[in-house]
């Protein structure tokens, strides 16, 4: 009975490595006012790029945002940069240009803190 149950879970662990998510997130985020990638960001970008080249077969996006302060035309163009900042270091460490969507959310509102609308938000997958 033991023996049963230990191959039992041994089959269901063994079943559970084998399924990965079909998609995965990645959270970039950046000071106010900036596009510049800190370190914390360069290593999300380069997990995000990593997990993209072990799934090379599935789609890479970027969605990038701003806080609603300051005027349209600004945060538009700190949008435009901060996803052009990001698809370049995916580039540069192995993601074809190609592969690559980019959207410029721009400006949105928050629920707690501003930094939650400074972000670029990449996914691989589905």
């Amino acid at each position: 009975m033991r023996r049963l149950l230990v191959v039992s879970l041994l089959l269901v662990l063994g079943a559970c490595a084998l399924f990965e998510p079909s998609e995965r997130r990645f959270v970039v985020f950046f000071k106010p006012w900036s596009a510049e990638l800190n370190e914390d960001a360069k290593g999300v970008v380069a997990a995000a790029a990593e997990w993209a080249s072990r799934h090379s077969r599935k789609p890479v996006s970027i969605a990038a945002y701003a806080d609603p302060e300051g005027t349209k035309e600004a945060n538009a163009e700190l949008t435009r940069a901060r996803a052009e900042g990001v698809f370049e270091v995916l580039v540069r460490s192995g993601v074809p240009a190609g592969r690559i969507s980019r959207r410029e959310v721009g400006s949105v509102n928050y629920q707690i803190d501003s930094q939650e609308s400074r972000r670029v938000v990449i996914t691989v997958g589905p």
